[in-house]
């Protein structure tokens, strides 16, 4: 039987997931918001926000049903309407559902790993049993990714050809959230070769056995792609010594997939990625890596933070951010005139809008429910 050890925080309205299967816009519900006057306003603003994102996201959709030609951003793109907060849902959101979905089912199971994870993701969110049946062959792509030991050996070591941290955290987070129907007699992921995995990814000695784990400040306790590989750079030291460099994007996931194995908070593993990140935390870049994988950064952010489950993160200089309210406020402040988001650095295709306005809505939805 799979254990189920994630459970995705954002659900689909209920009443919204009909409207956008084209049934129709439903009537605003009256909403009792907690907070001050100023939490209100920031939950307004992060509403608006989200419906121009997800307005320019329809505009933007081919008439085949795909965003930019890409699996991957058609998957985020699908994903960000069906767990729209903001009600009423307009028909034409409903409808670009419609046609986005059957182009995803036609995606798997050739997909790679990460588009893969993200076409179960959308197709799982989608109300009604046929539609999330559609998700299985995804579901038994990344069950087998997960749980073959073979492929783990494989690729899983074998730095940017193979599996990353990053690919490993979305992977889980597919695998263990969907609620599609999955063999019961399906292996559970071999967690001991997963969590080696990594461990061999993070800067932690007495963990990781590599001679490269770092004990420096800067890179201590955070992660890298994968062993022996960081997009961030490496080190040279004497005596022919190697450092690779630690970064945001990878820590955040390399934190998530830990907590998606079972690796409880207090955990030196989990404990020593959450550290690092009190003592880089920054919004103007994604930690060791600049503008590079920006809205990656933001989005892993949020749901690291959003799992964290405290609204105020005390960083490691003692002071004390409301990091919703300032991640939010980041955001909308990068939101362009026509609703989307886009970084100016092409990393993993951040140059594309509709990319980067997904993650910015996805970013914005999980801020939106704690605010």
């Amino acid at each position: 039987m799979v254990r189920r050890l994630f459970s995705r925080t954002l659900r689909p309205v209920a009443v919204c997931a009909v409207a956008m299967l084209g049934c129709g816009s439903v009537p605003a519900q009256e909403a009792i918001l907690p907070g001050d006057p100023a939490t209100l306003s920031m939950r307004g603003n992060v509403e608006k926000a989200i419906s121009q994102g997800l307005n320019y996201l329809v505009q933007s959709q081919s008439a085949d049903g795909v965003w930019s030609a890409s699996q991957g951003v058609t998957g985020r793109a699908t994903l960000v309407l069906l767990l729209s907060p903001v009600l009423p849902v307009p028909e034409s959101h409903g409808e670009a559902v419609g046609r986005a979905i059957p182009a995803l089912a036609s995606f798997l199971p050739d997909a790679p790993v990460e588009n893969t994870a993200w076409a179960v993701l959308a197709l799982s969110a989608a109300p009604g049993s046929a539609q999330r049946l559609l998700a299985a062959p995804g579901v038994a792509l990344l069950n087998e990714r997960l749980c073959s030991q073979l492929w783990q050996i494989r690729h899983g070591g074998n730095g940017p050809k193979g599996m990353t941290v990053a690919d490993l955290a979305l992977a889980l987070e597919a695998f263990f959230s969907t609620e599609t129907a999955v063999d019961p007699a399906a292996a559970t992921p071999d967690i001991a070769l997963l969590t080696g995995f990594l461990q061999r990814s993070q800067n932690l000695a007495g963990f990781n056995p590599a001679p490269w784990a770092s004990a420096d400040v800067e890179n201590q306790g955070g992660f890298i792609d994968a062993p022996g590989h960081s997009v961030a750079g490496k080190t040279e030291l004497p005596e022919g010594k190697v450092e690779f460099k630690s970064y945001g994007g990878a820590t955040v996931a390399g934190y998530l997939a830990f907590l998606d194995l079972g690796i409880r908070p207090d955990d030196p593993r989990v404990k020593a990625a959450s550290d690092w990140l009190r003592r880089h935390y920054d919004l103007a870049e994604n930690p060791h890596l600049g503008q590079d994988g920006l809205f990656i950064w933001y989005h892993l952010l949020s749901k690291a933070l959003n799992r964290r489950g405290q609204p105020v993160l005390v960083l490691d200089d003692g002071r004390q951010i409301e990091w919703r309210t300032e991640l939010a406020r980041r955001i909308l402040d990068l939101q362009k005139p026509d609703g989307s988001w886009v970084n100016t650095n092409a990393r993993w295709n951040e140059t594309d809008p509709a990319l980067c306005t997904a993650l910015a809505v996805l970013t914005l939805q999980t801020l939106h429910s704690g605010l």
